[in-house]
């Protein structure tokens, strides 16, 4: 037995010696390749950029309007609403001007002006007797339209009626045939109430006049005219520029409003200044100006100097124009539905990258065979299929999930780098699974607000004690009290000298980054408990990562390490409660606590205390 011990030892060693440099070219290759493929595949899930998953997301999506849309929908609705307000009280007008009302001792002061080349004393006293009652309803009708400028009544003989005109009624100061003037030969060729520019003369004026013809006995006996100011949508459409760029085109796709921008803020500067979107030099925007004339409503993305827009869209059907609302697309946030497409995308991206991975190990493994022989042939082959058959499993495993299939668990069948992957890969589709189960959930909560806060309790129950490590002598149990308004994380992990970490904390601050900062400073701990033995070097490295993060949510958080074998604690507290020791006897100990919250400063110095238990 120990001859054929010593020539199995021999025999080893010679196929050790022997293929060597094969196994080392192998091993070489074999890393890097997987190197390679687990950073694309890292890079798939995790490094797109908020520009590239909206886009995405945007452009699979089959769902409904995003919230974009609502709001464009919802602002030109009211705008509408405004318009349709105004028209309704013109077409009133005109009905009682078509109506013929006269009142033979009417008191009302009023000034007729009519043309001077066709009328008399005795016209002017009838345009007078005629008009007076319109011209009354006319006045308390502007007087309670807060958005009102001037009202006419102009009639098919010239005479004009106008209020206010620097006093309650007045007559121009110079020859204003009505029959002249665009809104009633708009209202005339039309036969129907129209929009038109406003009176040239307010320049300065964001303005509109609304006009509707009167008939009697089926011809036209004048024409009543508005004209409103812009004003309050003007105003309007400033609030909503904080949260992008609104404008509204007419129907001849001319930029007729906006609210003020900066100079410097490109494009929009540039192309609101020229007034249209021909002028703008793109395709894009020149195709979403048809679609807005032609009164659709939906969204467009564009991009515009190397950047990329949503831009939703609206028709206003009273006055024919539209309402869009740009919206820098890296800046987005998309409800949850939405990020069905990307994700999935991005686990179909992956199968290429374990393809590509793939093949170039296969390469790899008959090099390695060639060099080392026939002799070696059998381990070579050994070898491969040691390697490929994960990798094809992993990679039937991708085009599984790239399919939709989320439900067969990934199996880990190494410790090594292909463990690693697999691992990596299984904790994918549980954490794809998890998002298209709650994209189907969700669907329904429109509301951002509501969404982030269900994501947000989420991720603080991720960010809560898991299981409990066993120690020799010790009774370890965890126990938490806190709400969902808490953005608290608590952990207890078994290090791997066997000593136990516990770490408790919370985050001063609400919503979805409280508890985004809270996962990830437990997740921080957890990485650097086996970097330093030093509670007080872990919280500082802790401190130093989350020092890039915004000011304004400090962490305090108590982090401590329970050796079983000396029962010595070791702690060091950054601006959290103290923690209590008790003895058998019911005495309590209050450790040292205070400190320095953590992501306050750039750089923190915290004193590690040790205690005996």
């Amino acid at each position: 037995m120990a001859e054929i011990a010593g020539i199995r030892l021999k025999l080893s060693a010679l196929l050790v010696a022997a293929a060597v440099l094969p196994v080392i070219i192998a091993g070489y290759v074999s890393v890097m390749e997987l190197k390679d493929a687990s950073s694309g595949f890292g890079g798939t899930l995790s490094d797109q950029s908020i520009t590239t998953i909206n886009r995405t997301s945007l452009t699979s999506a089959t769902y409904g309007g995003t919230d974009q849309e609502d709001l464009a929908l919802a602002k030109a609705n009211q705008y509408n609403e405004f318009f349709k307000r105004i028209e309704f009280q013109t077409s009133f007008l005109a009905g009682a001007l078509s109506s013929n009302l006269r009142d033979e001792n009417c008191t009302m002061s009023i000034t007729v002006w009519a043309d001077p080349g066709s009328s008399n004393e005795s016209t002017i006293r009838e345009a007078a007797k005629s008009l007076c009652v319109p011209a009354g309803m006319l006045q308390r009708t502007l007087k309670k339209e807060p958005s009102t400028v001037k009202g006419y009544i102009g009639t098919a003989d010239g005479a004009l009626i106008t209020w206010p005109d620097g006093k309650e009624a007045s007559p121009p100061s110079q020859n204003q045939d009505p029959r002249a003037q665009p809104w009633y030969r708009g209202a005339q060729t039309d036969g129907k109430t129209v929009w038109v520019k406003g009176d040239p003369a307010n320049e300065a004026m964001l303005s509109i006049t609304c006009a509707t013809p009167a008939y009697r006995e089926s011809r036209l006996y004048g024409v009543v005219a508005m004209e409103i100011s812009l004003s309050s949508i003007y105003a309007d459409l400033s609030g909503l520029s904080q949260r992008g760029y609104p404008f509204i085109l007419n129907q001849q796709g001319q930029i007729v409003m906006f609210p003020k921008v900066k100079r410097g803020d490109a494009p929009w500067d540039t192309i609101f200044l020229k007034g249209s979107f021909n002028d703008a030099n793109s395709t894009e925007l020149e195709a979403l100006a048809r679609r807005m004339i032609k009164g659709m409503s939906g969204s467009s993305l564009v991009t515009l100097q190397g950047k990329e827009w949503y831009i939703a869209y609206a028709p206003i059907t009273s006055t024919g124009w539209s309402l869009g609302v740009a919206f820098p697309l890296d800046q987005m946030l998309l409800p949850a539905s939405y990020l069905e497409g990307s994700l999935a995308q991005a686990a179909n991206s992956s199968t290429g990258w374990m393809d590509q991975a793939a093949g170039r190990m296969k390469w790899a493994l008959i090099l390695a065979a060639l060099l080392a022989g026939a002799i070696f042939g059998g381990a070579g082959l050994l070898m491969g299929k040691k390697i490929a058959e994960p990798l094809e499993y992993l990679t039937a495993a991708a085009h599984r999930m790239g399919g939709g299939d989320l439900e067969g668990k990934v199996k880990v069948s190494s410790s090594d780098e292909l463990g690693e992957l697999e691992k990596a890969m299984d904790l994918m589709r549980q954490r794809l699974k998890i998002h298209m189960e709650k994209a189907d959930a969700d669907a329904a909560l429109r509301a951002r607000g509501a969404l982030e806060a269900e994501i947000s309790r989420e991720l603080m129950r991720d960010s809560q004690t898991g299981r409990i490590p066993l120690a020799e002598g010790l009774d370890i149990s965890a126990r938490s009290s806190s709400s969902d308004t808490d953005y608290a994380f608590r952990d207890i992990v078994e290090l791997e000298d066997g000593r136990i970490a516990m770490a408790v904390g919370e985050v001063s601050g609400t919503g979805f980054p409280a508890a985004i900062l809270s996962l990830t400073t437990r997740t921080l701990i957890r990485a650097f408990s086996d970097v330093s033995a030093d509670p007080g070097e872990v919280l500082r490295q802790v401190n130093r990562r989350l020092g890039d993060r915004p000011r304004g949510m400090p962490v305090s958080c108590l982090y401590g390490v329970l050796d079983p074998e000396s029962q010595s604690f070791e702690s060091a507290n950054a601006g959290h409660a103290p923690p209590f020791v008790i003895d058998y006897d019911g005495m309590v100990e209050t450790l040292s606590g205070g400190g320095i919250s953590l992501g306050g400063m750039d750089s923190i110095v915290l004193e590690t205390e040790s205690r005996d238990l």
